[in-house]
């Protein structure tokens, strides 16, 4: 009997390009009708998420379990959420406190998910009732979460020339120039995560890590868990600086600072970075998921070698595109540029050039 369950589960016409070719259908509805406005890449954006939606729909409706389709629809309606403006409170904040909702899921897996389509899809709702209730409560006492975290800092030693390698892993960051030529870096960390943190030096250069402890990551107190980065660092030194984040969002300006190379890596999330003024050095933005924009101030050569799956890159008109690349004019010859190789997934890479 339960063989010829399986047997019918698995010969079952799958939800996913129905569910897809509705949502396609609804959305360009919707924009004939002029209630979706902006260019079709922003829409799609904002709409990723259905994709995940409907493959977890699609995976409860075959019987293949509820604990995959809780996450997948969980993530999407988050971030579907988030990009629609529904969501008042940060969405990694709320994946990062949200995990055990997996736990209640594998549970219900446990007892009911195997007897048949109608079980899953109880137990999903289920799951998605407490998901939604652990939402609205935490919504409501999100004012109340004011912890600015720890400070942490780094003298620079009379270095002349540092490399930093930042792994926060997930959360928001936040980097920019520093008041203070001799500290190497000063700011704020999510108050009792443990890091590790290693600092060498040799002659005038040096290389410091620092990097969060990924097994202390969820099981933090949920006034303690905010994932903010703050991180001022100094204008003296010429810094090769490389950020790993794998979910979350990253804001790095390097106005004022001394780059001798920039490589940037981000799985989730949104970029946002701000070029110096002055200096040359080549640079590498790496994204999966999400939405990358570089901000070039004026008197800055720029070119970009760029990379998109599903999604597309913008420049000022002021570009040229010369074979693979867009440039500023001149850039060959100008004294103050940048080389960047960007990449993303799915999402837009965006130029813009700063007044």
């Amino acid at each position: 009997m339960d063989k010829e369950k399986r047997s019918r589960n698995a010969h079952r016409t799958g939800l996913f390009w129905p569910l897809i070719l509705i949502a396609v259908g609804v959305f360009f509805l919707l924009n004939n009708l002029g209630y979706i406005q902006g260019d079709l890449w922003d829409s799609i954006l904002k709409f990723w998420p259905i994709i995940l939606i409907a493959i977890g729909l699609d995976s409860a409706y075959k019987g293949e379990g509820i604990v995959g389709a809780v996450f997948l629809v969980t993530i999407g309606c988050i971030f579907l959420l988030a990009n629609l403006g529904y969501l008042a409170i940060d969405a990694w904040q709320v994946i990062i406190r949200m995990w055990p909702v997996l736990l209640i899921a594998i549970g219900l897996d446990i007892l009911i998910g195997k007897r048949g389509i109608w079980f899953s899809l109880i137990g999903l709702l289920l799951v998605m009732a407490i998901l939604g209730g652990g939402i609205w409560y935490y919504g409501i006492h999100y004012d109340n979460f004011n912890n600015p975290g720890k400070e942490i800092s780094q003298s620079l030693d009379n270095l002349k020339e540092v490399k930093i390698d930042f792994e926060p892993g997930i959360g928001k960051i936040a980097i920019k120039k520093g008041a203070s030529n001799d500290i190497l870096f000063s700011g704020t960390i999510p108050e009792q995560v443990q890091i590790n943190r290693n600092f060498e030096k040799d002659s005038e250069k040096g290389i410091f890590r620092l990097r969060a402890n990924q097994n202390k990551v969820f099981f933090l107190k949920s006034r303690e868990n905010q994932w903010y980065w703050n991180l001022d660092l100094s204008p003296k030194p010429l810094l090769d600086l490389k950020i790993g984040l794998g979910v979350g969002s990253g804001h790095v300006d390097l106005t004022g600072l001394k780059m001798k190379a920039l490589d940037v890596s981000l799985g989730i999330g949104n970029a946002y970075i701000t070029l110096p003024s002055e200096g040359q050095f080549q640079g590498k933005i790496d994204g999966a998921i999400g939405q990358m924009i570089i901000y070039l101030q004026q008197g800055m050569g720029l070119r970009v070698n760029s990379h998109t799956g599903l999604g597309n890159f913008r420049a000022p008109a002021e570009f040229m595109k010369i074979g693979d690349y867009y440039q500023t004019k001149g850039f060959d010859r100008a004294t103050n540029r940048v080389d960047l190789n960007v990449s993303q997934g799915i999402g837009k890479i965006t130029v813009q050039i700063i007044p």
